[in-house]
């Protein structure tokens, strides 16, 4: 009922930003945007892999950071680190909150809600 269906994968990928760098699996956007069209069925059958196993792929928690300069003057507090992830996890990222957003209590209203709080109604599962 819930799984990924290949326009899903599709439309995420068609709204990812390309020119981006790419993580340590050495992939961007563009490949998959250059690449058949098949490439794509594949992907929403390994998310729908991904889910019903219950097991995040060990490459898709990887990532390095770089420093960005924030300003012009060369200090050392004027860098932040940016974290560099794979590009397959930033695609299975939005579609998995695509897919499943009614089932996630919103971020505003869990910061919000304390230890001893009960859920308002339309929030309950």
């Amino acid at each position: 009922m819930y799984k990924f269906h290949v326009e899903l994968v599709e439309m995420v990928c068609s709204k990812m930003k390309q020119g981006k760098a790419a993580g340590l699996d050495e992939l961007t956007i563009e490949h998959l945007v250059n690449s058949h069209p098949v490439l794509i069925s594949i992907l929403a059958y390994l998310f729908n892999i991904i889910i019903s196993a219950a097991y995040v792929p060990y490459g898709f928690r990887l990532s390095y950071s770089v420093p960005k300069e924030d300003s012009k003057r060369n200090t050392v507090d004027n860098y932040r680190a940016i974290s560099i992830s794979p590009f397959l996890s930033k695609l299975f990222e939005p579609c998995v909150s695509m897919r499943y957003s009614k089932f996630f209590i919103p971020v505003q209203i869990s910061l919000v809600l304390k230890r001893n709080q009960v859920l308002p109604r339309q929030f309950t599962l």
